[in-house]
């Protein structure tokens, strides 16, 4: 269940709940370039088939300008296809119901609707 690739431990426990929650396999820490190869945004988590992407985001977060850096970072991936799930410390207490819920909610919202990021987005992991 361990990644080399995961840079934190709560990384690493969202992916554990991304995988537990019964969700294929994401990639993590790729980074994500547009048909011409223009980079696009590196994500902590992505599903290539639905483009959910989740990123933990710890409580630098939410300090001072962070925050508007962080949806300024995300904000070129949704035309992409991409969609977004930005989970907290709170998503991720009792037992980390809220964090799978909201995951799991996400992709099969996706799957239902045929939801896939651009076909000429090259997503690329290390």
């Amino acid at each position: 269940m361990l990644s080399a690739l995961a840079e934190s431990p709560m990384k690493s426990v969202m992916r554990f709940v991304w995988v537990g929650a019964g969700l294929p396999e994401p990639l993590v820490n790729p980074e994500i370039f547009d048909p011409s190869g223009q980079f696009i945004a590196r994500v902590d988590l992505v599903d290539p088939e639905t483009g959910l992407v989740g990123e933990h985001n710890g409580v630098w977060h939410r300090d001072g300008l962070q925050p508007w850096s962080d949806i300024v970072r995300q904000r070129p991936l949704e035309p992409w296809g991409f969609t977004l799930a930005n989970l907290g410390g709170p998503d991720f207490a009792r037992g980390a119901v809220d964090a799978a819920a909201e995951l799991s909610t996400k992709w099969l919202s996706l799957r239902a609707s045929g939801g896939h990021p651009h076909p000429n987005v090259r997503i690329c992991s290390r």
